[in-house]
């Protein structure tokens, strides 16, 4: 008893404490204007979703579990299109665990990726630079 009133002391917002992980479901729709083919990866240190290339208004979607007690899924995707290669933070369990419970959609175009969040609220940010310590690439 005594650890679990611990544990929950550790939070400082109780109500979103979440006593077991919870499948998150991420869809990214291309949003690219004049109907722009763009290419789509996503990973993190132990899972790879692989590259798929998404014609305009197509989805890329994938699914995980989120961590129990330290709050520490982080997920990134590349974006590459012919006039340009960017990377966005896709989910951060830590921003992202109260508006993304179970669905977590976005839409990317060029100026960067937008998440849809409860109330109909759409909140957008700007793409990272690129960084070759993330996506590993191998010649043929």
């Amino acid at each position: 008893m005594l650890l679990t009133i611990f544990v929950v002391l550790q939070f400082k917002d109780v109500e979103s404490f979440k006593p077991f992980p919870t499948t998150v479901h991420v869809s990214i729709t291309n949003n690219f204007t004049n109907s722009l083919q763009v290419d789509v990866h996503c990973k993190d240190n132990h899972d790879d979703f692989g590259n798929k290339t998404l014609k305009y208004k197509e989805v890329y979607s994938f699914s995980f579990k989120t961590t129990f007690l330290l709050p520490n899924k982080l997920y990134f995707c590349s974006v590459s299109w012919i006039h340009g290669f960017k990377y966005f933070v896709v989910y951060d369990q830590k921003r992202d665990d109260d508006d993304c419970e179970k669905e977590c959609p976005w839409a990317i175009n060029e100026y960067g990726p937008c998440k849809e969040k409860p109330g109909n609220v759409i909140e957008c940010y700007q793409y990272n630079f690129y960084s070759f310590s993330f996506f590993h690439f191998t010649s043929m």
